[in-house]
């Protein structure tokens, strides 16, 4: 009998020279040949004979066809197709190099740099086929061909025509499109698919090249897809601690479970990959012109929820800040605190890389127990937790904490090891003064008997600091929260991706975490609370602003409350939940304040209130709440941050750069705290022209694709200032400057009209009052629409529209903090529509209460040139703001 290459060779004998065989996969076997007409070589592709059989060679060849039309470098064309005698079969250049797939088996993971550029390649080519309304299907490391470094994607057309051609035969057969690997949850489920699917399949790719495995990996496809359809995805940094913190969320994004969380496009995706790639060459350019150029003051101005919309460049409040830290040795608790004071370090996890979590759940759960005891004064986790891996001795650390002891510890879990031995934990209890341990200890222990081992640790290390302890605060140290340590294992998982960002994938992942504590625990009352405040943490981010969302929160927070009414916990959980979902800020106090009186020294308890109490105006109470947050937090730069922006909002100016300075120290890509100090810089000297430089030099230090949504509406308020109308048309991309694609169509509006393109100002107008509208319907309590609304109804001329949106702003968002934000749009739109005597009343408001507001941003503010030869507005700008109070 002869064999399939001599079958071949003979009826491909008038065109091809076939060689050998060079390779199998699921859907083709290739052979290497050369072609008669001009001697090069050529892969020659036959398709499985039970793929040929189901979805039919005649329909194959004209879906294939489509694909002729791509003449990309980084494309393999398709050269030839055919059938003859039962064979179909398809011709490409042949490549003298190696696949990706080839690459990553040898070298395992690649150099960063390399990783990035190859999916950057990659991408390019994928848009460029995707514009012509061809998706591949089945990116994966074999399609990926490597010649001269430089990627050629292979098959580009051949799984849309299998798709295409076979349509119900390929599930007759149980014939997948596709490679579970690197496929997307709806390619898998057979959903409407479009460019996004390869984005994600990239996505998988580029996680295997730094990392060395694929995001998801199983014992069989349905494994495999139902762990892309239902897991987090894993951290890269977790395995690879020198990929940079913004190439992983722009890795995650690619891999969001709904298509609509990712990228728009594979340009958007490569847009996103060039910015992280060159991020750090960029930051090294000019260091010195960099930090010089950041080293002065400035500000914006906090607002609402996650989203703000157009203000003057000094009333634009950037996103309200709900976290908060920044350490002030000396100022945060140094001399003022007759409590011990103790750190509990991150345990070094000594298993398993992907065992980060636990050992980070039982430094944590450690951590909560002692906060509970009055005497003791404990660091929180986010500022122990900048001490992980560190070459810092202890007495170091002891003098920046200001803490007389250090817990530190490790952990290693061995998931196979005998009875009694699966967990192992080292901890030791050290005095910093002289480097002394008080206390060590080391065992071995089955995960049952975690809560076990959490409480003697606790108690422990109570007894040898000698502190009396009342019996509710013994009671809450050796609490056992649940029978179940799978739903406790799943509840570490969720603190892990609660803790990490606010990242929609990381947030999203921790309710799932969450959510399957509570599944496998229905009386986990810890759990529930902790879902239910993340249901609200994600309304409050504005990932999803609806009824259902708070409903939600309310639900789990109601089952915690029933299961135990005196967790702290759970009064966290209900007092977030008044806060962030309600505004029922009284409500909201006296929750955070039972919180408080059980665990005195939670960190987290402090900030909130500082939070709900500068949305009331009790400026001086907030300053309080925030300083008492730093003392248990002193290295969390939100903290102080937000004492920053409370003084630039009451307008005492004269700390607010120093705030800022530490806070950049602490968190050197802080957003918010750039844009504070340039619009200080604005607000306070009067000086455009420096803020203007501070403002360029925050988007080299943070790239604008970068920036999240809750500063993109400067664009339409300090960007107005900032920037002319040719650069603010340029700079209107969705995704920059954390505009969205409502926004960037009121931005691109407002910047044509300016520039008298009265045609395309008016179309792109109408664009966005449509895009807006639609957002309305579905979330009508989000102020930022109301107020964006009424911008654009004043250019439309909508008069009575307008104020009405204005005026509904305003009763949506009327608290201390956020309220003259929605004053001044108002005064905004008065101008716009003709009503000067209101806007200048409007104006006359924000500047005799706390707003942010100054008399330089409205002299520096295009959009009041029209009120600058006016009588009544000179005499305001005169007039000037009350003085400061005092606290």
């Amino acid at each position: 009998m002869s064999s399939p290459l001599d079958d071949l060779r003979r009826i491909l004998a008038d065109r091809y020279d076939v060689v050998r065989e060079v390779g199998r996969g699921g859907m083709a076997t290739v052979y290497l040949a050369h072609a008669h007409a001009d001697g090069r070589a050529v892969a020659v592709k036959v398709l499985n004979p039970d793929l040929a059989g189901s979805v039919g060679a005649e329909r194959f060849l004209r879906e294939i066809r489509i694909a002729e039309q791509l003449q990309h470098p980084g494309i393999l064309a398709l050269l030839d197709s055919g059938n003859r005698e039962g064979v179909t079969y398809y011709v490409m250049p042949f490549v003298e190099g190696e696949s990706l797939r080839e690459k990553l088996t040898r070298e395992g993971s690649l150099p960063i740099e390399e990783a990035v550029r190859l999916a950057i390649e990659t991408g390019e080519a994928l848009e460029y086929a995707h514009t012509r309304g061809i998706v591949h299907r089945d990116i994966k490391p074999e399609n990926l061909l490597l010649a001269n470094g430089k990627v050629a994607v292979s098959d580009f057309g051949i799984a849309r025509a299998v798709d295409q051609a076979g349509s119900d035969k390929l599930t007759e057969t149980g014939l997948a499109v596709g490679t579970p690997t690197y496929m997307s949850p709806e390619q898998w489920m057979g959903d409407k698919i479009d460019g996004r699917v390869d984005q994600y399949a990239l996505g998988c790719v580029l996680f295997e090249m730094l990392v060395g495995e694929p995001p998801f990996s199983g014992p069989s496809p349905h494994v495999v897809m139902a762990r892309h359809s239902m897991e987090p995805v894993p951290s890269m940094r977790v395995a690879r601690a020198t990929i940079a913190p913004a190439l992983e969320d722009v890795v995650r994004r690619a891999l969001s479970k709904v298509a609509a969380d990712r990228f728009a496009t594979a340009d958007e995706f490569v847009a996103a990959l060039r910015s992280v790639r060159h991020e750090a060459t960029r930051a090294e350019m000019a260091p010195g012109a960099v930090a010089a150029a950041l080293n002065t003051p400035p500000p914006i101005r906090v607002a609402p929820r996650r989203r703000m919309i157009a203000w003057p460049a000094a009333a634009l409040a950037l996103a309200v800040v709900v976290l908060g830290g920044y350490w002030w040795k000396g100022g945060a608790a140094s001399g003022r605190d007759a409590k011990t004071r103790v750190v509990v370090l991150p345990f070094r996890n000594v298993g398993a890389p992907e065992d980060l979590y636990f050992s980070d759940g039982l430094t944590e759960e450690i951590t909560s127990r002692l906060s509970s005891v009055n005497a003791l004064g404990v660091i929180a986790r986010t500022s122990a937790s900048q001490y992980r891996n560190s070459d810092k001795s202890v007495k170091q650390i002891g003098s920046e904490l200001d803490v007389r002891y250090v817990l530190e510890g490790s952990v290693r879990w061995n998931r196979k090891a005998t009875a009694g031995q699966g967990v192992r934990i080292t901890v030791r209890l050290i005095d910093v003064e002289d480097d002394t341990p008080l206390w060590s200890d080391t065992r071995s222990f089955d995960m049952e008997e975690v809560f076990t081992v959490e409480a003697n640790v606790a108690e422990e290390v109570v007894k040898a600091l000698s502190l009396a302890v009342l019996e509710p605060e013994r009671l809450r140290l050796t609490a056992r929260p649940t029978d179940n340590v799978t739903a406790y294992d799943f509840l570490l998982r969720g603190n892990s991706y609660y803790n990490r960002s606010w990242a929609k994938s990381d947030v999203d992942s921790a309710a799932m975490m969450y959510e399957q504590a509570t599944l496998a625990d229905p009386e986990f009352a810890l759990a529930w609370a902790q879902l239910g405040k993340t249901h609200a943490w994600i309304y409050r981010l504005g990932f999803d602003e609806t009824a259902e969302r708070l409903a939600r929160a309310r639900e789990a927070i109601d089952k915690a409350i029933a299961l135990d009414p005196n967790l702290p916990e759970t009064h966290i959980a209900q007092g977030l939940f008044f806060y962030w979902g309600e505004w029922e800020f009284e409500k909201a106090i006296t929750e955070l304040t039972k919180a408080r009186q059980i665990q005195p020294s939670n960190a987290w308890v402090h900030l909130q209130l500082g939070n709900v109490r500068r949305r009331q105006g009790l400026w001086a109470e907030a300053v309080r709440a925030y300083e008492e947050a730093g003392r248990y937090d002193p290295r969390f730069h939100v903290i102080w941050f937000n004492i920053a922006h409370l003084r630039m909002h009451v307008r005492q100016s004269a700390q607010v750069e120093e705030y800022l300075d530490r806070t950049i120290t602490l968190q050197p890509k802080f957003l918010d705290a750039y844009l504070l100090k340039t619009g200080l810089q604005l607000g306070e000297f009067g000086n455009l022209d420096r803020a203007r430089q501070l403002f360029d030099s925050a988007a080299i230090v943070i790239p604008p694709n970068t920036w999240r949504p809750l500063a993109g509406y400067w664009l339409n308020g300090a960007m107005r200032t900032y920037k002319t109308a040719e650069e603010r048309l340029r700079m209107a991309v969705a995704g920059n400057y954390g505009l969205d694609s409502t926004m960037v169509l009121l931005v691109r509006a407002e910047a044509l009209a300016e520039l008298g393109r009265a045609a395309p100002a008016k179309a792109t107008l109408d664009s966005a009052i449509t895009a807006l509208e639609a957002v309305y319907v579905r979330t009508p309590k989000a102020d930022w629409l109301s107020g964006a609304l009424a911008v654009a109804y004043a250019h439309a001329g909508r008069r009575e529209d307008a104020l009405m949106a204005a005026k509904r702003a305003r009763t949506l968002q009327a608290d201390a903090l956020d309220g003259p934000t929605w004053i001044f749009n108002e005064a905004r739109v008065m101008l716009l529509v003709g009503d000067t005597a209101g806007a200048i009343t409007n104006l006359g408001t924000v500047l005799s209460i706390p707003s942010g507001v100054s008399v330089a941003d409205l002299k520096h503010d295009p959009a009041f040139a029209p009120l600058r030869n006016n009588p009544q507005f000179k005499a305001l700008l005169a007039k000037g703001s009350p003085p400061p109070p005092t606290f």
